[in-house]
């Protein structure tokens, strides 16, 4: 069980988070540093241009930034300004990123696209800034879809954002109190008025029933409407409606995607047909189920953002509705680390330092232009697909690469401070990213890809070492019929994590742990905490806490979970003098009696 759950070097059970690093200067090199890298919501009434904004760019490297920037849509461009000075940042000086917003002509709705920002001679470069616009007004017409009442979906709300207050008068064509339109949280905003259109079916209610909403009132003319609002109150499936999004290369070949649609209604979604329309480079069939087979071909595409949509021959009762697909192409070129895209492998800790000698993964675009490959042998290989990861200037050992993906094991033996992350392909350079590293950052491995704890927190991959399952409640969604059951008290358990540290004897980087005696056990001291708060807690010094035998880069701790744990759903964490781990859950019971 554990060597399948080990998969966790790939993200088949870790989500992918990226965290953005606050660095010092890494070499001699600028080092690009924004004031903010998300812009808005910028709330513009219908019709109108919405006000220009402006972010700072800092230098917190050497020399001079020689900024250019792109935009992913023709309503949003940027400009850069001169040098200036500037309070509060990370340098006292900076320069403006002047951002305009042409968006009169655009319909209700709320629209986020990217400013990139580059210097290709800076570390961290190039940078993406989001930019969101909410055009706020009334709508002219709203359909809504219910489930009758004691239905998974029997009520349904439609946000409309006016610019000022309105006044409301309801109308329902069979006098019936299914609609109503009221304000939203509580009052008016700085920028627009919210309110909520909410349709709530009715008992005995079943097929389609039309209303309006007449607003006044308002000072903008685009708030000043009467909504027509027809209501579907149906016991067949319903679909969320929401854009798909794909990022993929120029001349790229073409990319299959699984999609699985969502059933919000009654009954079993079952689709029979799609029709893809926007162009030959969308298509798409059904593949069983609620499953569509999604296909993009950019093999004939200029960069830029490309729209089409598809729209499902199915059961539902709006499956004739289009669902919007933007697919997003990206000039070849060299490899392109994500700026924040290095996190450990275990939690994918954000904002957090990485651990020496851990697993770590780096994200971006245009690493292998082969497709996934895998190592196949220890020690491992610095070059895997004709892919390598540098750390500060070395060749780091490979477990996995793809064409957006890494995963690397840091060496052993950096020191607390800033590395420089770089991919090369086929012996071409990528950008230079910087890390937050220390000697010693443990993480716990969490599963987030399994339903949560009752808490939200993640379970952890905690295994009973009587027969190798997950320390899990034994029903928990998401794993095989007895994978998984909670541990006792008094069980010897095993947690695995990453980045303990410096181990004796050593173990050199890339290579697996021996398997013998002497184990490469922890120079640190481990002790595992369980509960907290209002559960209680108990401490239980590690019987073992090193490297995994024969693996790379992994630790494990062993421990008997002692008198007095607490019971059902636990956290669990560790420390280590100066750090403290992440927090995951495991499933704990009182211990087993014994005749």
């Amino acid at each position: 069980m554990f060597a399948r759950l080990m998969g966790c070097v790939r993200p088949s059970y870790c989500s992918i988070i990226l965290v953005c690093f606050s660095a010092a200067t890494l070499a001699a090199a600028p080092q690009l540093r924004l004031s903010t890298t998300a812009v808005g919501p910028v709330y513009v009434e219908t019709g109108a241009n919405a006000p220009a904004q402006t972010i700072n760019a800092f230098n917190i490297g050497d020399g001079s930034l020689n900024l250019s920037i792109t935009s992913s849509a023709s309503w949003l461009t940027g400009s850069i300004g001169s040098p200036t000075t500037c309070s509060n940042g990370p340098a006292p000086s900076c320069i403006p990123v002047n951002i305009a917003l042409n968006v009169a002509g655009m319909a209700l709705g709320t629209y986020t696209e990217s400013l990139t920002l580059t210097d290709p001679n800076a570390i961290d470069s190039p940078q993406n800034v989001t930019v969101t616009v909410q055009v706020n007004g009334a709508p002219a017409s709203a359909n809504l879809y219910v489930t009758p009442v004691g239905g998974p979906a029997a009520t349904a709300v439609l946000n409309v954002n006016t610019g000022g207050s309105v006044k409301s008068s309801v109308k329902t064509s069979d006098n019936g109190p299914w609609l109503s339109f009221a304000v939203a949280g509580g009052g008016s905003y700085t920028f627009f008025t919210p309110y909520q259109l909410q349709v709530s079916a009715q008992s005995g209610q079943s097929g389609t029933y039309t209303g309006s909403v007449t607003l006044s009132g308002s000072s903008y003319a685009a708030d000043n409407q009467t909504i027509a609002v027809t209501l579907y109150v149906t016991s067949q499936p319903i679909l969320p409606i929401s854009p798909l999004t794909y990022n993929v290369i120029q001349g790229q070949a073409a990319q299959t995607y699984s999609v699985n649609f969502q059933n919000i209604g009654l009954g079993t979604l079952s689709i029979s047909g799609v029709s893809a329309a926007g162009g030959s480079w969308l298509g798409a069939q059904p593949s069983g189920g609620s499953t569509v087979a999604l296909s993009i071909n950019p093999s004939q595409l200029s960069p830029g953002s490309y729209l089409g949509s598809l729209t499902l021959s199915s059961n539902a009762a709006n499956s004739s509705t289009p669902i919007p697909v933007r697919v997003n192409v990206a000039a070849q070129g060299n490899p392109l680390i994500s700026v924040g895209g290095f996190v450990d492998n275990a939690a994918f800790a954000t904002g957090q330092a990485v651990g020496s000698g851990t697993i770590a993964a780096v994200f971006g675009s245009q690493f292998s232009a082969t497709g996934p490959a895998y190592a196949s042998s220890v020690p491992l290989p610095t070059t895997l697909a004709n892919v390598q990861v540098l750390v500060n200037g070395t060749a780091a050992p490979l477990f996995y690469v793809d064409a957006n993906q890494a995963d690397i094991q840091l060496p052993f033996g950096l020191s607390a401070g800033q590395a420089v992350i770089q991919v090369l392909r086929n012996g071409q350079p990528g950008n230079q990213i910087s890390a937050s590293v220390d000697s010693i950052a443990p993480r716990l491995f969490a599963l987030n890809q399994l339903p949560g704890s009752s808490d939200t927190s993640p379970y952890g991959i905690v295994i009973n070492a009587s027969d190798g399952t997950l320390a899990l409640p034994s029903n928990l969604g998401g794993l095989p019929p007895g994978a998984a059951h909670p541990a006792h008290i008094g069980d010897v358990i095993t947690i695995y994590a990453l980045g303990l540290g410096p181990v004796s004897p050593s173990v050199t980087t890339g290579s697996g742990a021996p398997a013998t005696a002497p184990l490469a056990q922890t120079v640190n001291p481990v002790q595992v905490y369980f509960g907290g708060g209002f559960l209680g807690n108990s401490i239980a010094d590690a019987s073992y806490a090193g490297l995994a035998p024969n693996f790379v880069g992994l630790y494990q701790i062993n421990v008997t979970i002692p008198p007095g744990t607490p019971t059902g759903n636990v956290p669990v964490t560790i420390e280590m003098p100066g750090h403290a781990s992440n927090f995951v859950e495991m499933a704990i019971v009182p211990a087993a009696i014994t005749m």
